[in-house]
């Protein structure tokens, strides 16, 4: 609620909660302003149905803004809530105002979370329960927990469920004969009820599983795509069957359907099934392979139970051009005779991250220099990450040995061989006028890319 006013000699605003919850602290914040007055006292009251449920009333000064706090009990009943704001002085009302307000039973956040959500009979159930205020608080106080079943019977109950910081864990475990069905667990917390419910039903464990291996991303670049099928009892011993191989695509631009390339019948021979598909094939039907998503499917039938089980995977092509760029604003700012922090991540096109056995292979290398208000420029040592990795010093790229001592390598290797970004870090002279930073990345086959960053430097008070 916010309410502004201007009268000839006061004028007043008045800012609260448009909802109250039960157990609410409801603050009411008011400031009013008048030529003459310096104090008066503010009386707040919220009236459900003509019933004052409660009220406060505090001295303010003017030009002040001032929290009346109301608080409500836990009791409170749906209905028609109105908040009434009066500012008297010496038995003069000064203002008056009135306002219709909003009731929502729910004063809890509460959350139920399942260790699964199908079970079975005789399974146990595990769960926890998330209880918050509207503050984000915990709720510290008892729980009362019931577990019912599709007829609403009552199967398991706690009467006070003690929570720490807001959680409770419990468990329980379904009768041998459970009913299948829909069950329900339900929380009650004071007057706030809430209820999740799970699945309960009658299955059997598979025979043997089917597996099938796909990369998940694959580079257009590459010419056989490589994967395995095979069929796994639960003692892990391989299938002995007949089985299909059924290879589809689509392209993901357009989120079409899957398109059938080809179908291959094939023997298991109680150990894994290589897989190779040309990327020629996909080429040939696709038109192209860039962003084309593929889905090998797996059917297997064991040969003594004849029982049959499928199996798939699914494996994107993604660009082989590399990217490289600096993450940072072009140009960059920086403040002669601070360091100067930076990042340089190599990617491919569509942003996905360079696998770490390339990186290792590949190599990356940071070239910096200075250029001086003198006009003199500073080239600072190579970085190298990758292959040939070293923080050595390279006495050709120097011009003075104080260049030497202002490069600091502060860069984190593992990093970059995890996810592709390079940090870097390196000291500024005090003359420094604008810096270059150029960055090149030359792959295991020769292919090269490269970026340029542009620093300005940057002086405040």
């Amino acid at each position: 609620v916010f309410t502004l006013c201007f009268a000839s000699n006061v004028r007043y605003i008045i800012i609260s909660p448009r909802t109250v919850r039960p157990g609410m602290l409801y603050n009411v914040l008011t400031m009013f302003m008048h030529d003459e007055l310096q104090r008066a006292e503010v009386y707040a009251s919220i009236v459900r149905d003509d019933q004052v449920l409660t009220e406060g009333s505090l001295d303010i000064s003017t030009n002040t803004l001032t929290a009346v706090p109301l608080k409500f009990s836990m009791s409170i009943l749906p209905g028609r809530y109105t908040l009434n704001v009066e500012g008297r002085s010496n038995g003069m009302v000064l203002f008056h105002n009135s306002s219709e307000l909003s009731f929502d039973p729910r004063f809890l956040s509460i959350v139920v979370q399942t260790s699964r959500p199908i079970y079975r009979a005789g399974q146990e159930v595990r769960f926890r329960v998330i209880v918050l205020h509207t503050n984000l608080r915990p709720f510290n106080d008892g729980l009362e927990v019931y577990v019912l079943d599709p007829d609403d019977v009552i199967m398991r109950r706690w009467i006070s469920a003690y929570t720490n910081n807001g959680v409770s864990s419990l468990r329980f475990k379904l009768p041998k004969l459970a009913k299948d069905g829909y069950w329900k667990i339900r929380i009650k917390a004071w007057n706030q009820i809430d209820e999740q419910v799970i699945k309960v039903e009658t299955y059997f464990d598979p025979l043997f599983e089917v597996h099938v291996t796909l990369p998940p991303y694959i580079v257009e670049t590459e010419e056989v795509i490589s994967g395995t099928v095979s069929g796994l009892y639960t003692s892990q011993r391989y299938v002995d069957g007949n089985g299909t191989l059924m290879l589809s695509a689509r392209r993901l631009a357009n989120n079409e359907t899957f398109v059938m390339l080809q179908e291959e019948n094939v023997f298991f021979k109680g150990k894994p099934h290589p897989v190779e598909i040309p990327m020629s094939l996909i080429r040939s039907r696709m038109g192209s392979a860039r962003n084309v998503e593929l889905r090998l499917e797996a059917e297997i039938t064991e040969l003594l139970s004849r029982e049959t089980v499928r199996g798939y995977s699914h494996s994107r092509i993604i660009p082989g051009q590399l990217q490289i760029r600096f993450l940072s604003a072009s140009p960059a700012a920086f403040k002669p005779g601070l360091p100067f922090y930076g990042h340089v991540a190599v990617m491919y096109e569509d942003k996905e991250k360079v696998p770490t056995e390339e990186l290792i292979k590949a190599r990356m290398r940071v070239q910096v220099e200075l250029h001086l208000e003198t006009g003199q420029t500073v080239r600072l040592p190579d970085l190298v990450a990758g292959k040939d990795h070293r923080n050595s010093w390279d006495e050709e790229n120097f011009i003075s040995d104080q260049s030497k001592e202002k490069f600091v390598d502060e860069v984190s290797h593992d990093t970059y061989l995890q996810d592709g970004v390079l940090g870097f870090r390196f000291d500024t002279f005090n003359t420094t006028d604008s810096i270059t930073i150029k960055a090149l990345y030359t792959s295991e086959d020769g292919t090269s890319v490269e970026a340029e960053l542009a620093a300005v430097r940057h002086f405040s008070p």
